[in-house]
């Protein structure tokens, strides 16, 4: 092929891309004229695609391509007890700072209708007390162990739906004395049996702090702890078989009892359950039995673990449910006891997060007790730390930073006053000999080495070596007054 030949064969390629072409070239190329216009056809279609994608590009880039994307429509509440948030579009974080005292509530209700929620409460630098990402609508609780200010934040992507975080506050003891009249007050006429038999009974409920109604049930318990009564036994009685499983060698150091209110209704609960002693997974921080009182006065049961039906103390008014009726059946949620009823958080707490429920003992009646003026107040976490604790042997002190981080949980959230806590560690050290003193002065020792290390900063490599990674680090840069009243006690102070 010479090169005008080339060039007229270009020149013909050129003119069929373009889609014209003349009855002489169809001729000469042998291209029928449908073939050509088919051509045509072709040529506009793609034409006119490309229009039609070039509108549209234009249509977004104009319309919404570099919009502003809307932050935020609805509604916001905000004061000392209240954020809550109802918005038809949330795209960015909102905050809002709350005082909060220790032993307080957060109560979380979320409804969400679409898009992501996520929500966290912190104080000031710490670690979050809770976090959550993509939560699901539902209403929960967050317990406040430590004073302070914390700062509730709102996440939302494409988010529609409502946000309300509301302050439970602590009642205090006055605000939970119910009123009464006298009768005098009341325009009542009352003989004078009738007046000395109200006085007893105000005279004894006074100075035990024990309902007449709980009174009979402990004894009873007292009774089967000292008779060691079997399962068997322990039905026939309407009392909780499971006991019989942790008598141990003292049953009266295993099984024990509290009556406090619990869910701040102004009512008491009476919680039969497990002791420090008994540690294992199963049996220990157990809550066997609880009660309540009704309107008339009489003990109504909560709840009474099963061994496919168990509840552990998790805190304040929140009990852990494990259980299961099968392989493909099983329970594992948090229960919240409000008025005397169990409601339902839909939130699974982590064993680890169980906590000793602080018992009396059940080795004196109630009527001795009554007869005395006072219950008997336990230290359940002296026993952990005699129990878990060693000295002397190889990886030793990771048990005592184990016990330490258990007794600083204990210390930044127990209900005891630091007199309360003075007296149960001489009545706990008194009841040992001297060697069994002497011994438990050494492991504390340790203990409160680990534990001012744990006060400082930095101390994260250590709970990491003690495998206590998801401690609530850190409690306090400064010493405890609850613990350093034990540390006294023992004289480490």
């Amino acid at each position: 092929m010479n090169c005008e030949e080339k060039r007229a064969k270009d020149q013909i390629g050129k003119t069929l891309q373009a889609g014209f072409v003349s009855a002489r070239t169809r001729h000469k190329l042998g291209i029928t004229k449908e073939c050509a216009e088919m051509r045509m056809i072709m040529k506009k279609r793609r034409m006119t695609g490309k229009c039609i994608l070039l509108a549209g590009m234009m249509f977004l880039l104009s319309g919404c391509g570099f919009g502003k994307v809307t932050a935020f429509e609805g509604n916001q509440t905000m004061d000392a007890d209240h954020f809550a948030m109802d918005f038809r579009v949330l795209n960015k974080t909102y905050t809002h700072e709350m005082e909060m005292a220790e032993g307080e509530w957060i109560a979380v209700s979320v409804t969400r209708d679409s898009g992501e929620i996520s929500l966290s409460i912190q104080k000031e630098a710490e670690p979050p007390v809770y976090k959550g990402d993509d939560v699901s609508s539902g209403e929960f609780e967050v317990a406040i162990a430590e004073a302070g200010t914390y700062t509730l934040s709102v996440t939302g992507n494409r988010a529609k739906g409502s946000v309300t975080f509301s302050r439970v506050k602590v009642q205090s003891s006055q605000e939970l004395q119910p009123e009464t009249e006298s009768p005098e007050e009341s325009g009542e006429t009352v003989t004078g049996t009738q007046q000395q038999e109200t006085t007893a009974q105000e005279s004894t409920e006074q100075s035990s702090g024990i309902p007449e109604a709980y009174a009979g049930i402990i004894d009873r318990y007292a009774a089967a702890l000292s008779e060691r009564w079997n399962g068997g036994k322990l039905m026939e009685e309407n009392l909780n078989y499971m006991m019989a499983d942790c008598y141990g060698d003292d049953p009266f150091q295993s099984i024990g009892y509290a009556v406090k209110d619990m869910d701040g209704n102004g009512t008491a609960e009476l919680a039969i359950g497990t002791t420090a002693r008994v540690s294992d997974d199963f049996y220990g921080k157990l809550v066997l039995e609880l009660y309540t009182l009704d309107e008339s006065g009489n003990a109504v049961k909560v709840l009474e673990s099963r061994e496919r039906d168990r509840y552990y103390y998790a805190g304040g008014a929140l009990v852990a449910n494990l259980g299961s009726s099968g392989a493909a059946d099983s329970i594992e949620t948090t229960l919240k006891l409000e008025d005397g009823k169990l409601t339902d958080l839909g939130m699974i707490t982590d064993p680890s997060a169980y906590m000793q429920m602080e018992l009396s003992t059940l080795g004196q009646s109630s009527q001795k007790m009554e007869e005395q003026g006072s219950t008997a107040i336990t230290l359940p976490i002296l026993d952990e730390i005699d129990q878990n604790t060693e000295v002397g042997t190889a990886g030793s002190f990771m048990t005592a930073v184990q016990s330490a981080v258990k007794l600083l949980d204990w210390g930044t959230s127990t209900g005891l006053d630091p007199e309360e806590i003075r007296e149960a560690a001489i009545a706990w050290l008194s009841d040992k000999g001297n060697d069994e003193q002497v011994a438990f002065a050494q492991k504390l020792a340790s203990v409160d080495d680990a534990y001012q290390k744990l006060l400082g900063d930095g101390a994260e490599d250590l709970l990491a070596s003690a495998g206590c990674e998801d401690a609530a680090y850190p409690w306090s840069t400064e010493p405890v007054e609850n613990i350093e009243v034990i540390m006294e006690v023992v004289g480490l102070r």
